[in-house]
């Protein structure tokens, strides 16, 4: 799986998700410019500050994995990111920011439910599949 998200401030964000199951040769592609920027910010907790790309990375994994539950469960799973804070949040299971915190918390138990077993891997921006042009 490849994610990947894209941050206009002010404007627009929005995911870019790849999934591609590597038994079945299914592919779901999913991402785009799909919601103002400030659509978030009030799901957001107060003292976090304004809506940063390492929150709408880690949100775009979490929504790929609870959208697409199905070519996960009871598989492993590498999931490939260009955000290291991200990358660090999805490996430890928390962060040092509360949302980031609580996202990747959200991430691990949707992981367990389906029984994945996850490897997260850098992956330069440059050459992420799933960037947003």
């Amino acid at each position: 799986m490849y994610i990947d998200a894209a941050h206009a401030f002010g404007k627009w964000s929005g995911p870019g998700i790849i999934i591609i199951d590597t038994e079945t040769n299914e592919c779901w592609i999913a991402g785009g410019k799909v919601f103002p920027a400030k659509t978030l910010q009030p799901c957001l907790r107060a003292n976090s500050g304004p809506l940063t790309i390492n929150q709408l990375e880690l949100l775009a994994l979490v929504t790929a994995v609870t959208t697409f539950p199905e070519p996960f469960k009871n598989r492993d799973c590498l999931v490939f990111l260009d955000i290291v804070s991200c990358l660090k949040a999805d490996v430890h299971g928390t962060a040092k920011v509360e949302d980031m915190s609580e996202m990747a918390n959200v991430l691990h138990i949707s992981l367990a439910r389906l029984r994945v077993n996850a490897v997260f891997l850098h992956v330069p921006g440059l050459v992420n599949p799933a960037d947003i042009p």
